[in-house]
């Protein structure tokens, strides 16, 4: 579902919120993709304008199976605590015409209160693929 709480007054289209269910669990979102094609994937991150001063931040990660979710291995892990988006780009470039799953998580980090992380994924391919 698309988030309608803005970050820096503002939403965009493609925002999703992932709140961490209570202060023990996460919550943990996958998806596959079969015979990846895309060479990067760019993540976009914040805590909605609303969670300020009120949340003790999020983690986010993100990681990827090659072997349908049996292992995984972490793409990315940061601490999320303004209302300001930071990007990152991974590079997906090994991971080319391989069946993938991903996990998206956020944690809560002993205090779900507030906790309203706004999140977008862009999946990028290379033209250039054969």
């Amino acid at each position: 579902m698309i988030s309608q709480l803005p970050v820096q007054g503002k939403n965009r289209g493609n925002q999703v919120q992932l709140h961490p269910f209570s202060n023990q669990e996460h919550t943990n979102i996958t998806f596959d993709i079969a015979n990846n094609p895309y060479s990067s994937l760019t993540t976009a991150y914040a805590l909605a304008d609303d969670a300020i001063e009120k949340s003790n931040g999020v983690e986010y990660f993100i990681y990827i199976s090659t072997d349908g979710g049996e292992s995984y291995n972490n793409l990315l892990q940061v601490d999320v605590t303004q209302n300001i988006w930071e990007r990152s780009t991974i590079d997906l470039s090994t991971y080319v015409n391989q069946d993938l799953t991903f996990k998206i998580i956020s944690s809560s980090r002993r205090n779900a209160d507030y906790d309203w992380l706004q999140v977008t994924i862009d999946l990028i391919g290379d033209l250039n693929l054969e």
